[in-house]
């Protein structure tokens, strides 16, 4: 019932995109089947207006240099304003994203599957 209502906001099913699975289970929009990783991830949270501005860290490629930095990012799943994503803009039409996943919320997963989750939006 949450993938199909995730539809009346204008979601859309990320596992028909190109007849692939690109989230595979991280998102209840990806993987409507799965028990594991159902919250939504923070692209959909973002162009959906539940993650404000205050809550990503947006960057330019430019941005990056080959000085160290280090960026707290807090687990999707816990309710904060704390910052949730990292997000990189690598060409006119792509984003990097970045952000943490671990249980919490209706994410239940296994320690081998707990930690950052990193993947790009076209």
């Amino acid at each position: 019932m949450a993938h199909e209502t995730g539809h009346t906001f204008g979601l859309y099913d990320w596992y028909t995109l190109d007849g692939t699975d690109p989230f595979g289970p991280w998102d209840i929009m990806s993987s409507n089947w799965s028990v594991e990783a159902i919250e939504l991830n923070s692209w959909n949270r973002y162009i959906s207006g539940w993650l404000a501005d205050s809550q990503v860290i947006c960057l330019e490629l430019s941005d990056l240099t080959n000085t160290p930095t280090t960026f707290t990012i807090e687990n999707m799943s816990i309710e904060s304003n704390k910052i949730k994503s990292l997000m990189v803009k690598i060409s006119d039409s792509k984003i990097f994203i970045v952000e943490a996943r671990a249980t919490g919320g209706l994410d239940v997963l296994s320690p081998e599957r707990t930690g950052l989750l990193a993947y790009t939006v076209d």
